[in-house]
């Protein structure tokens, strides 16, 4: 490749990457300018961290999981003064999220989509997807973005550099101690083995079989504690409300679009039939003609899908399908989906030439541009006057328990005072 073509193509993916993190941090920029611990990022990593001692809590297991990466997010953010640790976790859980991002636009991943504007507008449509705002800018679910990234890292070309090689197996052995998803990586890793076995393919499939080992014995023992109880009834309305209103509706017109059409009275199980229909004939038609790579990806996004609608983590004991098809609810199970089903969209646009097929798939692209224009700037945080607690914690005795709301509203983390 001449010189001067090689340096258009770094100043090209440099651009992007520059653009996806201006659109990135745009949808809702108070995550810098006011930033404040959300959810389990303050009440569990950072309070437990900064209670019990940085080291002491890192496996720590939570909610079923050993929540590993939060953990260390948490005790991260603990050498950080506290008002600035907020700050901390959040710029660290931004540019975790656009590691994706960033690899994808590289040219390790030219044998899959060679051409350089497919593989941005695919980097786009992941920083703007709607009905995301639950996994934006908190490490608590930062670990959905990084199995993406652990995605890619199994099916790229290897690394040419030994310091991205050992960052990227740190990466996918953080993303394998997090709960169930070494057990999807070790499926995703043997079909890789399967089409291409080189000794470095060999080895992460050992390294994720020994952590999704690790992981099976765990569940089975009890170790990890007792998840929220829930209660399964299979029910056909709530899972065709489940599938048509999370994974495809949700996914091209946002949250905001899909809560308008759910309280509308045109929605009941016929009207879900419609998206149901065309999703799935879109995702069938893009499978026949897709890479493996893809096919890979519709495997995961597959197994993320059963794994939320058989054991889902959700806030009430009500059969959890009715829960999963309220709107907003769960945004971090979607997330997968959504993006396989517009790299389906996008492989249907680049392989077929049918006139139908190509007005379809068009159509859903104008769909999801509204649905973007909806949902791209998230709801500013509850101002929990996080300042004022810091004066508050820095004017207390050493020993006494400080609470300090956060968000969401209503959320709050008790800190010891040092």
């Amino acid at each position: 490749m001449p010189a001067n073509h090689k340096n258009k193509l770094n100043f090209t993916i440099l651009l992007v990457a520059l653009l996806c993190v201006v659109m990135y941090l745009g949808r809702r920029f108070d995550v810098i300018s006011n930033p404040q611990f959300y959810a389990e990022d303050g009440t569990v990593c950072f309070a437990q961290a900064h209670n019990e001692g940085a080291l002491m809590t890192l496996l720590k297991p939570y909610n079923g999981t050993t929540a590993m990466l939060c953990r260390l997010g948490g005790s991260y953010s603990t050498f950080f003064p506290l008002k600035l640790a907020p700050l901390a976790n959040n710029v660290l859980a931004i540019l975790l999220q656009l590691l994706p991002v960033f690899f994808f636009l590289s040219n390790r991943f030219e044998h899959i989509i060679k051409a350089q504007k497919n593989r941005a507008l695919i980097a786009i449509a992941y920083c703007l997807a709607p009905n995301t705002v639950e996994i934006y800018a908190n490490l608590a679910n930062t670990q959905w973005h990084l199995l993406i990234f652990s995605f890619l890292v199994l099916v790229a070309k290897p690394a040419t550099s030994k310091a991205i090689y050992y960052f990227e197996t740190t990466i996918l052995l953080l993303t394998a101690l997090c709960g169930p998803f070494s057990i999807f990586l070790t499926i995703l890793s043997t079909a890789v083995c399967y089409k291409n076995r080189t000794r470095l393919n060999l080895y992460r499939l050992a390294l994720l079989s020994s952590c999704a080992l690790i992981t099976i014995y765990l569940l089975t023992s009890g170790s990890f504690g007792d998840r929220p109880k829930i209660l399964f009834e299979f029910n056909l309305l709530g899972f065709m409300q489940v599938i048509s209103g999370k994974v495809f509706l949700s996914s091209l017109i946002g949250f905001r679009g899909f809560r308008a059409l759910s309280q509308s009275e045109h929605w009941n199980i016929y009207s879900a039939i419609v998206p149901n229909l065309i999703g799935s004939i879109v995702i069938y038609l893009a499978l026949r003609r897709s890479s493996y790579e893809l096919k890979l990806f519709a495997l995961l996004a597959a197994m993320i899908l059963f794994s939320a609608l058989i054991s889902p983590t959700v806030p009430d004991i009500a059969p959890h399908w009715q829960i999963l098809a309220k709107p907003g609810t769960a945004g971090r199970y979607w997330f997968i989906p959504a993006i396989c089903f517009y790299c389906c969209i996008f492989n249907c646009i680049k392989t077929y030439k049918h006139k139908f097929v190509l007005t379809t798939c068009y159509t859903l692209v104008l769909v999801l541009t509204y649905g973007v224009y909806r949902d791209y700037f998230y709801p500013r945080s509850h101002d929990s006057k996080f300042t004022k607690s810091v004066m508050r914690y820095n004017a207390a005795e050493v020993g006494a328990v400080v609470d300090i709301p956060i968000t969401p509203k209503g959320w709050a983390m008790s800190l010891v005072k040092k």
